[in-house]
C-alpha cells in the first residue's frame, strides 16, 4: 500500500502540508475515522489506531453526523485514552471549508477536537490513497459481514442473547450482533502488515505503547510522521 498523503487542519485553515509516513511507531499517536454505509442503509463508523490497526471504537447509526462521530470518539477515549491526532476526510461531518467557516464557523467535530486538544489531520483532497488502512478494514466488512449475519441468525435460533453494548469489541463473547463480532474477529486476526505477519491488532496495540518517559514532543513527531 502506498503511503497516505495527509494534510493538517488548523483552525485558521493554514497552508496544507504533505505527510508521507506509512505507519506510526506508537499506539494512540494517530487514529483514523470515517463512515461506511451498510447494506441495510444504516451507517457504521469506526476509529482505528494507525500503529496497530486496532479498532478502538465503533458505532452504528441511522445518520452520519458529527454528533454521532463524537459519541463514538468519547467512548473510545474512555477505554483507550486520547490520541494525539485524528485523520478524517473532508466530509462535512468532520470538516468545514473556508467558505463554510466564514458562514457558520468551525464544524462541531472540529470544535470538539480543539476542546480535547487533539490535532485534526485531513486526507489530501482527491487523493487515490485516502485513509487506506481504514478503507481496508471496511473492505473486510463488505467481504465478511454476510457470514457473520448468517452465524448470528443461527445463534438467535439457539437462544443466545446479543450483547447490548455496541461499540466495545471486547464485550462480544457469545454475542449475536454481527458487526460487534466482526470487529472482535478483526482485532484478533493475524495481520500481514504487523510484526512477523503473525501479530494481531490487539497484540500490536499493547506492544506499541510509548515507552515510559516518552515526551509529548516525541509523540507529536510520531503523529506527524517525522519519527
Amino acid at each position: 500500500m502506498k503511503d497516505e498523503e495527509l494534510v493538517e487542519n488548523q483552525p485558521a485553515k493554514a497552508k496544507q502540508r504533505t505527510w508521507v509516513k506509512h505507519e506510526r511507531r506508537y499506539s494512540n499517536s494517530l487514529w483514523h475515522t470515517g463512515y461506511k454505509e451498510l447494506p441495510d442503509g444504516r451507517y457504521f463508523i469506526a476509529y482505528m489506531d494507525d500503529a496497530s490497526r486496532l479498532i478502538v471504537g465503533f458505532g452504528i447509526f441511522d445518520e452520519q453526523t458529527a454528533k454521532n462521530a463524537i459519541l463514538v470518539l468519547e467512548d473510545a477515549i474512555e477505554k483507550y485514552g486520547k490520541p494525539a491526532g485524528i485523520l478524517t476526510s473532508h466530509n462535512p461531518q468532520f470538516y468545514a471549508s473556508k467558505k463554510e467557516v466564514a458562514e457558520r464557523g468551525e464544524s462541531e467535530f472540529e470544535k470538539k477536537l480543539v476542546e480535547l486538544d487533539i490535532r485534526h489531520l485531513l486526507v489530501r483532497a482527491r487523493s487515490a490513497y485516502t485513509n487506506g488502512k481504514l478503507r481496508r478494514f471496511y473492505l473486510e466488512i463488505k467481504q465478511h459481514l454476510n457470514s457473520f449475519e448468517l452465524e448470528s441468525a443461527a445463534n438467535t435460533v439457539k437462544g443466545i442473547q446479543a450483547d447490548s453494548h455496541i461499540g466495545n469489541p471486547f464485550h462480544a463473547r457469545g454475542a449475536t450482533d454481527p458487526l460487534t463480532r466482526l470487529v472482535e474477529w478483526y482485532n484478533n486476526l493475524e495481520h500481514m502488515s504487523l510484526k512477523d505477519m503473525v501479530e494481531t491488532p490487539t497484540q500490536a496495540y499493547a506492544r506499541k505503547q510509548p515507552p515510559k518517559g516518552t515526551s509529548a514532543e516525541e509523540i507529536k513527531a510520531d503523529m506527524d510522521g517525522q519519527s
